[in-house]
């Protein structure tokens, strides 16, 4: 049983186990399930996150907000155990949401995702996603657990947040490997290179700044 006031429980709340969930992805990736994100940053050149107050380039202020809380559910911080707030993950998004290499599609899908977050926070009486406590969080994310084409969004945002934690520095995620830090990981060599990829698409906004 987690204690909400505990810092060290943060991992664990709202039912998300932060080891058992890399676990899973780890095993998810063996298995292929990830293939369908070919469009990802790490298969298609470095991605240069936007950094925190910098200069949105696919999302509008409410779009940013709203899928920023989302990762943080996903992959919540706590003393001694980042998440995605200390690896950017949402300006990593931002900026891999930009990448010519991924498919318009796939950035559909995530901006359709927030749109209905931002809805069912208004239903439930917020001003937007954000604004809900961590419980009504999880349940906006439940939303997408079925059937499969809405599990599409909350695979692709799992998948994404777990790219920019875990993925090699030269890709643009996890900034001075603290992903790698926490999880205890040795990364095998050689180590991949990649050039910056330019940015080849323009404004896809899709909720109202």
């Amino acid at each position: 049983m987690t204690d909400p006031d505990d810092p060290q429980d943060a991992p664990r709340r709202h039912g998300l186990d932060r080891r058992l969930l890399l676990g899973g992805a780890v095993a998810a990736a063996a298995t292929g399930a990830f293939l369908w994100l070919r469009g990802a940053g790490v298969l298609h050149g470095r991605v240069e996150p936007t950094p925190p107050g910098g200069e949105r380039r696919s999302l509008t202020g409410l779009e940013w907000r709203t899928l920023d809380a989302a990762q943080r559910t996903i992959l919540p911080s706590a003393e001694g155990s980042p998440g995605a707030a200390e690896v950017n993950a949402i300006g990593y998004l931002d900026a891999l949401l930009q990448d010519p290499a991924i498919e318009e599609e796939s950035v559909e899908r995530t901006l359709a995702g927030a749109a209905r977050l931002h809805a069912f926070a208004r239903e439930q009486g917020a001003p937007e996603y954000a604004a809900l406590a961590g419980e009504a969080q999880d349940a906006g994310l439940s939303l997408f657990l079925e059937p499969w084409d809405q599990q599409l969004f909350l695979r692709g945002l799992i998948a994404y947040t777990l790219e920019a934690f875990l993925c090699d520095p030269v890709h643009g995620g996890n900034p001075d490997e603290i992903g790698w830090t926490w999880a205890d990981h040795k990364p095998g060599y050689p180590r991949p290179t990649s050039p910056v990829r330019p940015v080849g698409r323009g404004p896809v906004n899709s909720l109202e700044r």
